[in-house]
């Protein structure tokens, strides 16, 4: 019984890390290992995950803005800086990640090459 109370607590520690750094696997090893209250103490300490998409949706969402207000030349520099954050995205990102992240560079390329027809 007490061994699956240990398992038990031990997933719920995984779980509660898997927003951390340390992830659900290192919580749930540590855990399993050392003691469900030491896997909890470790990811109270282990800070927060990156969101590797939050500067590219800062960039997206300033770039749709200008587009709106027609103030293109804004919007296409936001589009750029889009850009940019999602290649530094790319490089964090997983498998799964980055075949998204493809599609939305190909995505925001056609968005780009369309602002600046409306340039023109």
């Amino acid at each position: 019984m007490v061994i699956v109370l240990w398992i038990v607590f031990s997933l719920i520690v995984g779980y509660a890390g898997s927003d951390k750094k340390v992830g659900f696997g290192g919580a749930l090893f540590f855990s399993l290992l050392l003691s469900p209250i030491i896997g909890l103490i470790i990811v109270l300490v282990s800070g927060n995950k990156e969101n590797i998409f939050e500067k590219y949706n800062y960039s997206l969402d300033k770039g749709k803005r200008a587009e709106f207000k027609e103030k293109f030349d804004l919007a296409e520099e936001f589009f750029g800086d889009a850009l940019y954050e999602l290649g530094n995205a790319e490089r964090k990102a997983n498998g799964v990640q980055r075949k998204h992240i493809k599609k939305l560079k190909i995505d925001l390329a056609e968005r780009l090459s369309l602002l600046r027809e409306k340039q023109n």
